[in-house]
C-alpha cells in the first residue's frame, strides 16, 4: 500500500507574496508620494527666496516680486499657487502656497514656505 505525500509548498509561498507585495508596492508608492511633496516643498522655497530676493531691494516691489514668485512656483510645477509679500519694519517676508503633485489625493501635497530678510539701505537716501 503507497501514500501519495502532497508537498505543500507552492501554497506556502504564494501566500508569502499575496501577503508581501502589497506591502513592497505602498512602500514604494510611499516613497515616490514623498519625493514628489520633497519637490514642491524645494519649489516653494525656492519661489519664496526669489520673491524675497526681489522685493528686499531700493528699487524693488512687492508686485514684481509676488509675480516672480508665482512664475517660479507655478514652473516648478505647483498648483493652486498663492503668494503673499509684505514690506514692514525694516524687513520683507514672503509666503509661498501651493500643492505639489500627489498619486494618492489625501490633501497630503500641500506645501507652505516662508522666507526673511532685511530690506536693503541705500546710504545717503
Amino acid at each position: 500500500m503507497t501514500t501519495s505525500r502532497r508537498t505543500e509548498r507552492g501554497a506556502a509561498e504564494s501566500l508569502q507574496l499575496v501577503l508581501i507585495w502589497p506591502v513592497v508596492l505602498m512602500a514604494t508608492v510611499a516613497v515616490i508620494q514623498t519625493g514628489l511633496w520633497l519637490h514642491g516643498r524645494n519649489a516653494a522655497i525656492r519661489a519664496a527666496n526669489v520673491a524675497v530676493d526681489e522685493a528686499r531691494g531700493a528699487a524693488g516691489s512687492p508686485d514684481r516680486a509676488r509675480a516672480l514668485a508665482l512664475d517660479v512656483a507655478t514652473h516648478a510645477g505647483l498648483s493652486d499657487v498663492k503668494v503673499r509679500v509684505l514690506r514692514i519694519e525694516g524687513r520683507v517676508e514672503a509666503q509661498v502656497t501651493g500643492q505639489a503633485h500627489s498619486l494618492i489625493g489625501f490633501g497630503i501635497g500641500r506645501v507652505e514656505e516662508r522666507a526673511t530678510a532685511p530690506l536693503e539701505r541705500v546710504p545717503g537716501q
